[in-house]
């Protein structure tokens, strides 16, 4: 095994250096293009997912003879909801502290790249690392994405320092709504996908969504809800880097919902630093 001296681990040594420089404009376009198309058909099928899940609802409250509030609401009453659910997210932001080891590096905006669908807003991803995702499309996506390149082989360990806050309610009650969202780390190597973690932070339905449901937490700490079973939590990633390769680490928020006149919400991600731990491989 590769000594690192006395008491110190792989990632306890000297770092090894970071390229932060950014590709060519055409060669950061065709890896965002390839993001792109993963998204687009992660997101078509989850939306299906809760789509089949939205009709099933429906048909069990159609059985048990409750009565389903489907009246269409007014856009702008829809609209004065979100906007109401995203102050509500201003105000939910939970402050967090982080003590870095030495030899951690950090990364800071402005970020390299960032992406969004529906109504995903990216409007201060890249200056500030904040973006957002809300219910007012089925399909709702923002991702924040930086380059980090090694001057020599390297084992690295990203972690993304920031938080999170959602929340969701209904607007009508009952009604087969049914919404889903989460968090998402992603890392290209010189555009090719090689690594993916998926979390789902909520999963609510018009059926029994009777108060706001809120959550918030740190970055690295989601995780998908799994009862009885030891969370696989979002970060950190730890990956073998090469010198001349490329990698592009996208954090990503998503949101699908199906009947979205039946409920209302929205995630909002602040993402200040990224913390890098870099250590020459470990050799067995």
């Amino acid at each position: 095994m590769t000594e690192h001296g006395p008491g110190l681990t792989a990632m306890e040594t000297a770092p090894v250096a970071l390229d932060r420089s950014t590709p060519p404009a055409d060669e950061v376009g065709r890896h965002e293009g390839v993001f792109a198309e993963r998204a687009r058909t992660t997101q078509e099928r989850r939306l299906e997912e809760v789509q089949t899940e939205s009709t099933q609802i429906a048909s069990l409250l159609n059985t048990s003879g409750l009565q389903t509030h489907d009246t269409e609401l007014s856009d702008d009453l829809i609209e004065r909801v979100a906007r109401q659910t995203l102050d509500e997210l201003g105000s939910n932001v939970k402050l967090f502290e982080v003590t870095l080891p030495h030899g951690s590096q950090v990364l800071a905006p402005p970020y390299d790249t960032a992406w969004s669908s529906g109504s995903g807003n990216i409007g201060q991803a890249e200056s500030h690392g904040i973006f957002e995702v809300s219910t007012k499309t089925e399909s709702s996506g923002a991702a924040v994405g930086f380059y980090i390149s090694v001057t020599e082989p390297s084992d690295v360990q990203i972690t993304p320092l920031g938080t999170y806050t959602w929340i969701m309610r209904a607007l009508q009650h009952p009604s087969p709504s049914v919404s889903r969202g989460g968090l998402n780390i992603m890392v290209q190597v010189n555009g090719n996908p090689v690594f993916e973690r998926h979390t789902t932070l909520w999963n609510v339905n018009g059926s029994n969504l009777d108060s706001p449901a809120i959550g918030h937490g740190e970055i690295a700490w989601a995780h998908t809800p799994v009862s009885g079973v030891w969370p696989v939590y979002l970060a950190p990633v730890i990956i073998r880097m090469d010198p001349g390769q490329r990698h592009l680490v996208w954090l990503w928020a998503w949101s699908q919902t199906a009947q979205i006149h039946g409920i209302s919400g929205a995630m909002g991600v602040s993402l200040p630093m990224v913390k890098v731990d870099s250590a020459p491989p470990i050799v067995l």
